[in-house]
């Protein structure tokens, strides 16, 4: 029992990318429209489904990216009509989603610009409250979803393709809020690269369009959906057509500071369908989050808690054994999406 417990105390004190975080994906048919779906699953376990349920509603097109707004819990659908051959750009329409139900609804942001399908994937600044996005030729977008109105950046100085963006929660490590993104370079058949777009720590931010080549990036298939999560850990979706087996959709992680990748495994997407956007749910309101403490201080803090674990086990006691229902409720407190209070805003 004693062991049970402690291990269990060393569980709760690992840092929440170590135990899993809750993903949601939205899956895509062949059809014509598509037969959109929601997903939820453990980033521990790709292969096990928590939940699946249709998407119904006013969401409609061939592809769609995910959302999560880091001010409020708001899951955004970001969907469009994929063309393969002289097509004109088609809008990419914004949708709110219900997390549990698959209920969708349109978002009403007046002056968001036409972007063909590989710019469809965007995110949102943690404080600034903007929507960051890429458009045809490197053009660089934000969208201020406080006031509605679109900013035209610097354009990207990287010659190639953003397909996937994401922002760093910042705190981590004493470092800013930075913007990442997966992209190819413009030479056919070139690899996927992590790049950085801004400076370290978010100076200049991406505004300045300036492109930072982290390094490679090795994965199978294409790139699908990238998220970073509250915690700092980032991960990114891809899809591959398997000849005999069908669609193949992987989950990875990847390191912000060298680019280096691990499989997570196989998404366990319905038949005949394939992932098209990932997003990470934050950390529910029974964890106590602390955004600024370093990796290192979280390491520092599960051997206090295991150091103090062992004496307390270890000690003599005529009483019963330490509790631990305080522990369990709160860990079963965490709800699938939690909705954090709204940060202060800044200029970025």
């Amino acid at each position: 029992m004693k062991k049970a417990r402690l291990l269990l105390l060393l569980v709760l004190a690992l840092p929440p990318g170590a135990r899993g975080e809750t993903i949601y994906a939205v899956t895509g048919s062949s059809g014509y429209p598509s037969d959109f779906a929601l997903l939820r699953f453990d980033s521990a376990s790709p292969g096990v489904m928590q939940r699946i349920v249709p998407i119904t509603g006013d969401l409609w097109g061939t592809e769609a990216s995910l959302e999560l707004d880091p001010t409020d819990g708001t899951l955004y659908a970001f969907a469009f009509w994929q063309c393969q051959v002289l097509c004109p750009y088609e809008p990419v329409r914004p949708f709110i989603l219900d997390p549990e139900t698959g209920a969708s609804s349109s978002a009403d942001w007046p002056g968001l610009p036409f972007t063909e399908g590989w710019a469809s994937d965007k995110d949102i600044h943690p404080l600034t409250h903007e929507l960051r996005f890429f458009g045809p030729g490197n053009q660089n977008y934000r969208y201020s979803l406080d006031t509605l109105d679109l900013h035209v950046d610097a354009p990207l100085d990287y010659p190639g393709s953003g397909y996937a963006i994401a922002h760093s929660p910042g705190g981590l490590d004493g470092m800013g809020i930075e913007t990442f993104a997966l992209g190819y370079p413009t030479e056919p058949g070139d690899d996927l690269y992590l790049l950085r777009i801004g400076g370290p720590g978010g100076k200049p931010s991406a505004n300045s369009g300036e492109v930072t080549v982290i390094g490679p990036v090795d994965a199978r298939g294409g790139v699908r959906g990238f998220d970073i999560s509250s915690s700092g850990a980032a991960y990114f979706s891809t899809h591959e057509y398997a000849y005999g087996s069908g669609d193949v959709s992987r989950l990875y992680s990847v390191d912000l500071q060298s680019g280096a990748t691990q499989e997570l495994g196989e998404i366990a997407v319905p038949g005949w369908t394939s992932i098209t956007g990932i997003a990470v749910a934050p950390l529910g309101p029974g964890v106590v989050e602390i955004p600024a403490l370093s990796r290192t201080g979280l390491a520092a803090l599960a051997l206090l808690v295991t150091s103090v674990a062992l004496r307390r086990f270890a000690a003599p006691s005529s009483g019963s054994a330490p509790r631990l229902h305080g522990a369990v409720e709160l860990q079963s407190e965490l709800s699938p999406l939690a909705k954090p209070s709204a940060k202060s805003r800044v200029e970025g």
